[in-house]
């Protein structure tokens, strides 16, 4: 894992070509570390280097610890990834709501017909594309 002083083996300033774009997150700010695991989900769906995506956990880990030293709540994975997946269903299924979900951030079974009902509309949405 890398910081300011003690830059890690992935260090994005050393690895970045001149003038490449690139997006910073700090410790201080309670997304980062479920951003930093959203992003180790896809590379690993990608195959990419497992050394590489270890760094990545343990830099979000200490992410999240460091936001906590500061008095921030981080915001759970899971928790995430629920709300946006149920802002997803009640957006396709047309079902009125008040922006908060109220779920539960480890309610596996939740998430879970939230998923199935997720690829149910989408695959809906494909049979209807695909036949006209």
């Amino acid at each position: 894992m890398g910081t300011k002083n003690r830059p890690g083996r992935f260090d994005c300033y050393a690895n970045a070509e001149p003038d490449e774009p690139m997006f910073v997150l700090l410790g201080r700010d309670p997304m980062a570390g479920a951003l930093v695991l959203e992003w180790v989900e896809l590379r690993k769906a990608r195959g990419e280097d497992p050394v590489m995506l270890a760094e990545a956990t343990s830099c979000a880990e200490a992410m999240n610890e460091w936001a906590h030293k500061l008095g921030k709540q981080p915001i759970a994975y899971w928790s995430a990834h629920l709300e946006w997946e149920a802002q997803l269903l009640f957006k396709a299924l047309g079902v009125p709501h008040d922006g908060d979900p109220k779920l539960e951030p480890n309610a596996g079974e939740q998430r879970a017909a939230i998923r199935r009902a997720l690829e149910r509309v989408y695959e809906k949405g494909r049979g209807d594309a695909s036949t006209g």
